[in-house]
């Protein structure tokens, strides 16, 4: 039983640092080789994890092996336009100016059905509102709306807005972080004085965001506080 725990310890950190060599894109939106690839390596690693009397070996040689062929995938598909349509495919314009294009439709195998249900999921019901809808290499489907249902921009009626700008985490769960504090320019004895403001220390604050680009500091205390130990 220990050995069965051990192997199966070893070769969850061998996956994961695999996974995590291949790139985010692995957890997310796979293109069809790294689909097949992450499908392999999930059976490489089960078999000699299922099955104690496999040599450890036989899991780990196979997974490098496919972490090799997919870095020689990578590099080959970064220099070549060629290999890259050749491994993944190319985009596929399913409606153009409103109108949905069969022989397209025909040659990626979808229906009217599969096609009218992510439509809806973006919030297109009538075909007529839409530009252009390319289904990419990964399978989403891209929607462009046409000019007179597009939204709105702030620079169509010349309004003067903010700049836009990622909020950044002071606190989480009570946890203060000293390197985000020093990355705003501001330090614990700042922080320390706000939520003073606030009426609250730290280690009850659930989530404290900071705004750069309007030095503003939003606070959420938490509703559950830890029992005294």
């Amino acid at each position: 039983m220990q050995n069965v725990f051990i192997r199966a310890v070893l070769l969850y950190i061998f996956c994961l640092i695999v996974m995590r060599i291949m790139g985010k894109r692995q957890l997310g939106e796979l293109q069809p080789f790294e689909l097949v690839i992450t499908i392999l390596v999930a059976q490489l690693a089960a078999a000699p994890m299922g099955d104690s009397g496999l040599p450890l070996i036989y899991g780990i040689v196979p997974l490098f092996a496919i972490l090799v062929i997919h870095q020689l995938i990578s590099f080959f598909m970064q220099r070549s336009s060629r290999i890259r349509a050749f491994v993944c495919g190319k985009p596929s314009t399913l409606i153009e100016k409103g109108k949905v294009q069969e022989d397209e439709m025909h040659n990626q195998m979808l229906n009217m059905e599969d096609l009218l249900s992510q439509l809806r999921s973006q919030g297109f019901v009538r075909l007529q509102d839409i530009e252009t809808a390319v289904l990419e290499p990964n399978g989403q489907l891209s929607v462009l709306a046409t000019a007179e249902n597009q939204p709105v921009r702030p620079l169509d009626l010349n309004i003067q807005v903010s700049p836009a700008c990622m909020p950044v985490a002071l606190v989480i769960d009570g946890r203060v972080y000293s390197d985000n504090l020093r990355g705003v320019g501001r330090d614990e004895q700042w922080l320390q004085k706000q939520l003073s403001s606030q009426k609250t220390r730290a280690e009850n604050v659930l989530l404290a965001l900071f705004y750069p680009a309007t030095n503003e500091l939003n606070i959420q205390q938490k509703e559950r506080k830890k029992a005294a130990l």
